[in-house]
């Protein structure tokens, strides 16, 4: 899919394909199907709108970043909300530790645990705003994986979440919160993915299987200061972002975008940082599958708490 998905971007960008010949290669990559006509119709519509979004983007010598074609693009807004998931009406502003050690210590200029030992690869949420439950989920495997020592990754069960932690503000496929959601877990543990089940995207009957696979010790909302001492120290950092139209076509380069609202929408994992060309972002982890972005991440610019990326970050540590 990952390919296929490259090979359409590059499609989206060669002038002497017609529209229709793009759309016909769409539909076929991305498994793509309509009830009739006239369903149809308002896809391909939406669809010709995002390539000549996608082509002008990619043309304009001063732009931030590289569009690309993806399952999103011919989806509408409504259909697009469906893969967020964040509710925070009802969290109660953090307190936030400053420093996650007491020592002043010089960091690296860059660090990417994209491709550490731990990372597990990246997931797919589907059409479930269940982006929570990955965004918890996530760096809680790699405190794990981090402290047993082994080599062997450790995978935990999104889907234990989107049925079973119901007692809180979380609420399945209608969105969560990432710190409930550990909330949660120190008090019921996490099974394995394998031990629960397969991941399906919808909700279903908890299956209340104790069979422990990472217990929660401790987490905490850190400052914005802190989040590379948290990346240093091996803490990934859940983070809440607010998602709007661009972002569903991110393929490459820094995202920058200064229209965001006030508000989130999505929840996703910080996993490095870095700088090109004197403009630093984050390295950050989505779970939206392989075929979007660059294989599942995304270069968010830093220090300018773009989206709102750098308003809710938080650390769980593992027993």
């Amino acid at each position: 899919m990952v390919l296929a998905s490259i090979a359409i971007t590059a499609i989206a960008e060669e002038s002497g394909l017609s529209i229709t010949d793009q759309w016909e290669s769409y539909k076929e990559t991305e498994g793509k199907s309509y009830i009739d006509e006239a369903e149809e119709q308002l896809h391909f519509e939406l669809f010709q709108t995002t390539v000549d979004a996608v082509n002008d983007n990619n043309r304009d010598r001063n732009a931030f970043f590289t569009m690309g074609i993806n399952r999103f693009s011919d989806m509408t807004g409504e259909e697009k909300k469906k893969f967020l998931g964040i509710n925070p009406d009802d969290i109660e502003p953090p307190t936030r530790i400053q420093n996650i050690s007491s020592n002043t210590r010089d960091f690296p200029t860059k660090l990417d645990l994209s491709r550490d030992r731990c990372m597990a690869k990246v997931k797919d949420q589907g059409s479930c705003g269940s982006c929570w439950a990955f965004n918890s989920n996530t760096p809680l495997e790699f405190s794990r994986c981090d402290k047993i020592g082994n080599q062997k990754k450790v995978i935990l069960s999104e889907q234990q979440m989107i049925d079973c932690d119901t007692e809180s503000t979380n609420n399945g496929c209608n969105g969560g919160w990432y710190t409930r959601a550990w909330e949660y877990l120190q008090a019921e543990g996490s099974n394995a993915h394998r031990a629960y089940g397969e991941y399906t995207g919808l909700e279903g009957d908890c299956k209340k299987k104790r069979r422990n696979k990472a217990e929660v010790e401790s987490y905490t909302y850190i400052s914005e200061d802190s989040i590379i001492e948290a990346l240093n120290d091996r803490h990934l950092v859940a983070v809440a972002f607010n998602v709007v139209a661009d972002f569903y076509r991110y393929k490459r380069g820094i995202y920058r975008n200064r229209g965001c609202q006030e508000t989130v929408n999505h929840a996703l994992v910080i996993v490095g940082y870095g700088v090109q060309r004197n403009r630093k972002y984050w390295i950050v982890r989505n779970s939206w599958g392989r075929g979007w972005g660059r294989r599942g991440y995304s270069w968010i610019e830093r220090g300018v708490n773009t989206c709102n990326i750098e308003k809710y970050p938080a650390i769980v540590i593992a027993k």
